[in-house]
């Protein structure tokens, strides 16, 4: 089982970040302590990494990573759930790579410091990992190629080429505002190609619950004002541009540390096996793509394989 416990971390400018700080049960404090930082997609909050939903908790990865040991933080980026809401026009990939930055590097001191909880003493960090889905994971890669946040990164759902909606049939290609212009249509976008519903197959494959499916579609994409526990009635508006071919490419060719990219075979990475062409400067670049999964990895029936996959990938470098 797994604990959370809701934070707010200062990251400046009188702006915070709201995180969910899930602990392993027994003693925190044992050696060799691995930290992982879950960062949700687009119109998704931190509760994407905790779902407990109709009674059943096994779609929480939190839990999967803290019963094997590690501390799993999940995090609101600026404009999203409970965190600090700007002017929306401010949100570049820049501002939110920064203060995702800001607030991963002050959860670990305060962890080996012993004063992030009450009640819990310094904590040995050995190795963190960011973990990005879809626009996190867009938003992840430029958190690491400007600040060399983490010891290692998952990039889940995201293509540093170019992030392609999959449809029966065949693939979405639309084109969309540059990187960092929040005018854009992506409703509009969305609209011309066949409505939300496009989603559904792109999103879920067909063992998922219709339950669970209508949860989380229910309120629409963008969400509308009343999303799902997991959901965010708030985006901010480089979700816009997350389509666009090579949208964070220069901050991928970047980034020198081991990088994992995960892909269900129904996702939004055209071909899997061309990613690690954007990551040049990458020592250590792991492929995998899981069946019977879409993009909505944690919904996935296969989801416990990814979940592992992640766990060994870690485990084989802190070892």
């Amino acid at each position: 089982m797994t604990t959370g416990h809701n934070i707010t971390i200062d990251v400046g400018d009188g702006e915070h970040l709201a995180a969910t700080v899930h602990l392993p049960a027994g003693d925190s404090d044992s050696p060799g302590r691995v930290v992982a930082f879950g960062f949700p997609g687009g119109g998704l909050a931190r509760g994407y990494f905790g779902v407990q939903f109709d009674e059943d908790d096994s779609y929480n990865q939190a839990a999967f990573h803290t019963a094997r040991g590690w501390i799993f933080v999940a995090c609101d980026h600026l404009g999203v759930g409970d965190s600090s809401q700007p002017d929306p026009a401010s949100l570049t990939y820049a501002r939110l790579a920064r203060a995702n930055d800001v607030a991963a590097r002050r959860v670990v001191a305060d962890l080996r410091e012993g004063t992030l909880l009450e009640g819990i003493g310094p904590v040995d960090v050995a190795f963190t990992v960011g973990l990005g889905h879809s626009m996190g994971g867009g938003i992840t890669i430029v958190t690491q190629g400007n600040h060399d946040t983490f010891d290692a990164v998952g990039v889940l759902g995201f293509s540093a080429l170019q992030t392609v909606i999959p449809t029966p049939e065949g693939r979405l290609a639309v084109d969309l505002q540059e990187r960092d212009d929040p005018s854009g249509g992506l409703e509009t976008s969305i609209e011309s190609a066949g409505g939300v519903g496009m989603f559904r197959w792109a999103f879920y494959r067909e063992d998922v619950p219709a339950a669970l499916v209508d949860a989380d579609m229910g309120s629409g994409y963008p969400r509308s004002a009343q999303p799902p526990p997991w959901g965010s009635a708030t985006t901010p508006p480089v979700v816009f541009s997350m389509l666009s071919p090579g949208v964070v490419a220069g901050e991928a060719a970047a980034i020198t540390a081991p990088v994992l990219v995960a892909s269900g075979d129904r996702d939004v990475i055209p071909d899997l096996r061309s990613e690690p062409t954007a990551y040049r400067a990458c020592r250590d670049m792991t492929l995998t793509e899981i069946p019977g999964m879409a993009h909505m990895h944690n919904f996935a029936g296969t989801r416990v394989q990814l979940w592992d996959r992640l766990h060994r990938w870690v485990g084989a470098m802190v070892d």
